[in-house]
């Protein structure tokens, strides 16, 4: 697997299972503007305040292959592994699908994820330990102080500038 950042913005994330992990995954999606729908006969109380403040969609069933068509990203967070293989079975070879329980049968992997400012960490144990992970994670964290991700906000900024300006000189050359 190579990593990635995706732009989710707008794209429909189906996330089946209704528990802990199911609502940290899908707090990721939110939390960047994805259009989030929960498959599942029953979420924990959290999922289902969102569902309630309209943050999500959440349909109350056992998962059938017609909720699969749509979604751009799949997350299998159900505590049956054999669904979790399913949904991968099921899903087409063009959409995204993260299995919680058996990474392998997925072709995507969640990281564990920090943001500050321009700064994106991304840390993954490739499945091995998530706490590994979320543990390396937070120790690269203390790495970057605000002054550091100040001076990155200030290295964008100019960045943009001189293209700005590179695009002004080829526009007047023209």
């Amino acid at each position: 697997m190579i990593p990635l950042h995706i732009n989710v913005k707008g794209k429909r994330v189906l996330v089946i299972g209704g528990g802990e992990i199911a609502y940290r995954r899908l707090k990721l999606f939110l939390e960047e503007g994805a259009s989030v729908t929960i498959v599942s006969p029953n979420v924990i109380d959290e999922i289902s305040q969102l569902a309630s403040d309209l943050k999500l969609e959440w349909i109350k069933k056992k998962v059938e292959a017609a909720d699969l068509v749509d979604a751009f990203i799949i997350i299998a967070a159900t505590n049956d592994d054999a669904l979790n293989n399913w949904i991968a079975d099921h899903a087409t070879s063009n959409q995204l699908v993260n299995v919680v329980s058996e990474v392998e049968k997925g072709n995507v992997l969640v990281p564990k994820t920090l943001n500050k400012g321009k700064l994106t960490l991304s840390v993954t144990t490739n499945g091995a330990s998530p706490k590994v992970a979320k543990e390396i994670a937070e120790k690269l964290d203390l790495q970057f102080d605000d002054k550091f991700i100040q001076s990155l906000e200030e290295m964008y900024n100019m960045r943009k500038e001189k293209k700005r300006k590179e695009k002004e000189k080829r526009e007047c050359l023209d």
